[in-house]
């Protein structure tokens, strides 16, 4: 019962997408440069978040940095937007600007996923999931209505059932998953999905299974009574 309950509950997600960590830092600045210099504006993420959903590392004692896109390519660095715009041939200060939405590109997307963490879960079902997550990478072909994102589209199909979906901004998404409940079992779970670039996008996974009343010890026997896991999703262009 426990093995079915969470490999059902992860196939019929993929590629369900949710709640993102918890943002408690200042919010980075993201450059967008050029040869004359960079536009900047102020992010909705702070740094360990930014680089805990992008999967780059943290620029090496870093406290603060700044986001940069540079002919292509999308990094972290520890300079401040100041010292980035200077080096890619500004003057002065990076100039705070709002940003034209990001277009995401058509062509083939692909789906990967990182577990992150899992905990109080059974420990074959432990064993299993990151076979389970390596193996689930989908890869679809995308024409974006009207040059907006939609992350229902990066589901295998072209639509994603299982979750409902509301925009809060251009390119950012939070949702909602359709999972039946009843009284003995709990599934909770949310979604997030944000385009980060033409032909990038990040999301997350957090999903709790739990037990009401007398199920509860049931599955606490079983090493489920309160089993959690979180898992990143990335999507990338591949291809035209």
């Amino acid at each position: 019962m426990n093995r079915y309950i969470l490999v059902s509950a992860l196939l019929a997600l993929w590629p369900g997408l949710v709640q993102a960590q918890q943002m408690t830092g200042e919010k980075i600045v993201m450059a967008r440069c050029g040869d004359a210099g960079c536009q900047c504006t102020l992010s909705e993420f702070d740094l360990e978040a930014l680089s805990f959903l992008t999967g780059q590392d943290l620029p090496a004692g870093a406290v603060q940095g700044t986001y940069v896109t540079y002919r292509g390519e999308a990094y972290l660095s520890s300079l401040t937007p100041d010292e980035v715009h200077q080096i890619a041939g500004g003057e002065g200060k990076c100039e705070m600007a709002l940003f034209d939405p990001i277009i995401p590109r058509d062509g083939t997307w692909q789906g990967s996923v990182r577990v992150q963490s899992m905990s109080g879960c059974h420990p074959q079902v432990a064993e299993m999931v990151p076979a389970i997550a390596a193996g689930m990478e989908t890869t679809v072909q995308v024409v974006w209505e009207g040059g907006r994102f939609h992350p229902g589209k990066l589901a295998s199909g072209g639509s994603s059932p299982a979750v409902e979906w509301t925009e809060k901004g251009p390119g950012s998404f939070t949702g909602r998953l359709k999972v039946p409940q009843n009284k003995a079992l709990t599934v909770t779970s949310s979604a997030t999905a944000t385009l980060t670039a033409p032909d990038r996008a990040t999301a997350t996974l957090r999903q709790r299974i739990a037990a009401e009343g007398g199920g509860n010890a049931l599955l606490a026997a079983a090493g489920m009574a309160d089993c959690r896991t979180f898992a990143v999703y990335d999507f990338t262009r591949i291809s035209e």
